[in-house]
């Protein structure tokens, strides 16, 4: 979906640094992947999960990380600790700023380090993997 998005593009506009936006959103997508196996475990019933997980994706990334909505928030702190703001500051900053992308890197890795432990972790409660022993 990244490569399909990135490509899309394209189009409309050529970003010096096209790698950084494909990393942006293969990251945030991850992310969020992530967080919906998490979701999907907490939640007894597929329907919630589904709506959980399509909530904060609409919420978080679809107008928080917005320049437009969160540019005179009062809360900015609050919106920087959410999942999708390193994967969006890395995107931007890559089509409009020469600044490193290294550090907001780094950040997106903590989150997908993060959430994927946490899906691992609950995965393996929720499933209840036995070790069979052969004697």
């Amino acid at each position: 979906m990244a490569l399909y998005v990135t490509g899309l593009l394209l189009f409309f506009y050529h970003p010096p640094r096209l790698g950084g936006v494909f990393l942006g959103f293969f990251l945030g997508g991850l992310i969020y992947g992530l967080i919906g196996i998490v979701l999907g475990i907490l939640s007894r019933r597929e329907l919630d999960g589904i709506l959980a997980i399509l909530l904060l994706v609409n919420v978080d990334p679809g107008w928080l990380q917005n320049p437009v909505f969160y540019a005179g928030a009062h809360n900015r702190a609050i919106i920087d600790w959410l999942p999708s703001h390193h994967p969006c500051q890395l995107a931007m900053l890559s089509v409009f700023t020469e600044k490193p992308l290294l550090p907001e890197l780094l950040l997106c890795g903590a989150w997908v380090a993060a959430c994927g432990l946490l899906a691992a972790v609950g995965y393996r409660f929720r499933i209840g993997v036995e070790r069979h022993r052969f004697s």
